[in-house]
């Protein structure tokens, strides 16, 4: 690993905590292909609570879960049985509407739910997508986005249609809840979504779909197919997805993937800039750290950390997990400010949460 990063000002870490090791998410990974970024959020609520939302597995029937406040370093809140099977997606969403903090989860049991933190994690929509499911057929990635002053879930499955895989959407606005539900379709595509993004330009949203060999970019106001990035025609599989704007406007768009390369390209001209080689294990969630630096989740059991403006990996942070004994996977890191400290929090699939505190 030490030939593979080039080592110079980047950012430590260590870890202070282990916040939950419960929290076991458990792919099988054999009809499985794709592991989520999604696993838990992080966010500062409108009530200036640092929160940490994740499930936890208790027993086998009970599936709750967790609101914690990691600047106190303890449980907001608990929901029981928030789920009938193993929650695996876990995203914050700010609803521009009510001025609230909102939480979807979506679950094995195929349920999406949409949960209201700033009144009391009360939960206010729920829906099983109009999917023809199938045996082994699974709700992957999930989130909400906001348009034309109303709010709106978009959800795709795995392993459905042979042909292509669909995209649908529904308002969760209990006024025009599931009017005029329509879907995006993406042709002669064999294969179906491992990630479902948003990211916002002058207030319009688009969707970024990864699959496995292309990442495509619907234009949501006009319900449209506008961009393609692929990398050779190669049957990458793409984890996670960042579009990231410099101050003079360029956009690159940022990937992670399940040949342990991160690829950049160039946002406006769908031009491969760099690739950068991490190793042969999956590099899965994208974190930004700031304007120069990317952090990246790893099936190495370690958070890798990229520059940015010379396209290098520069680092690769240990916690307490061990690779050789547990097999273990970090799928997700995300990062939090507060008391102006930077703080990490990752989670692996064998259920450990970690707190990092920055050092330098």
């Amino acid at each position: 690993m030490d030939a593979l990063y080039k080592k110079n000002t980047s950012e430590e870490y260590k870890v202070i905590k282990c916040i939950d090791n419960k929290s076991i998410i458990n792919f099988q990974i054999s009809h499985i292909r794709a592991l989520i970024d999604g696993t838990f959020d992080l966010f500062k609520s409108i009530k200036n609570e640092n929160i940490l939302v994740f499930s936890n597995l208790e027993d086998f029937n009970n599936f709750s879960l967790i609101f914690y406040d990691i600047k106190l370093q303890q449980i907001n809140t608990k929901v029981s049985k928030a789920h009938n099977d193993r929650i695996y997606t876990c995203r914050h969403f700010f609803d521009k509407i009510t001025k609230s903090d909102l939480v979807i989860t979506s679950s094995f049991d195929r349920w999406i739910k949409v949960w209201n933190v700033t009144n009391n994690y009360t939960l206010v929509y729920k829906k099983k997508p109009d999917y023809d499911f199938k045996e082994n057929t699974y709700l992957l990635s999930e989130n909400l986005l906001y348009y034309n002053q109303k709010n709106y879930l978009i959800t795709s499955a795995y392993e459905i249609y042979s042909q292509g895989y669909e995209i649908l959407f529904y308002s969760i606005d209990k006024t025009n809840d599931d009017i005029n539900n329509k879907k995006l379709t993406i042709e002669n595509s064999k294969d179906n979504t491992n990630y479902l993004g948003v990211y916002y330009d002058n207030e319009i949203p688009y969707i970024i779909s990864g699959n496995l060999g292309n990442i495509k970019v619907f234009d949501f106001s006009k319900k449209k197919l506008i961009k393609t990035f692929h990398d050779n025609f190669k049957q990458i599989n793409y984890l996670s997805i960042v579009v990231k704007e410099d101050s003079n406007g360029k956009k690159k768009l940022i990937a992670s993937s399940g040949d342990g390369i991160l690829r950049i390209w160039d946002y406006n001209e769908n031009k491969l800039i760099s690739s950068i080689e991490s190793g042969k294990e999956w590099i899965i969630g994208l974190c930004l750290l700031n304007e120069k630096y990317i952090l990246a989740s790893s099936a190495d059991g370690t958070i890798k950390q990229y520059d940015l403006d010379s396209n290098n990996l520069i680092n690769s942070l240990k916690g307490n997990i061990n690779i050789e004994e547990d097999m273990d996977i970090i799928l997700c890191v995300k990062n939090i400010n507060f008391d102006n400290k930077d703080y990490l929090v990752s989670h692996s699939n064998n259920g450990l949460i970690e707190l990092w505190e920055k050092t330098k």
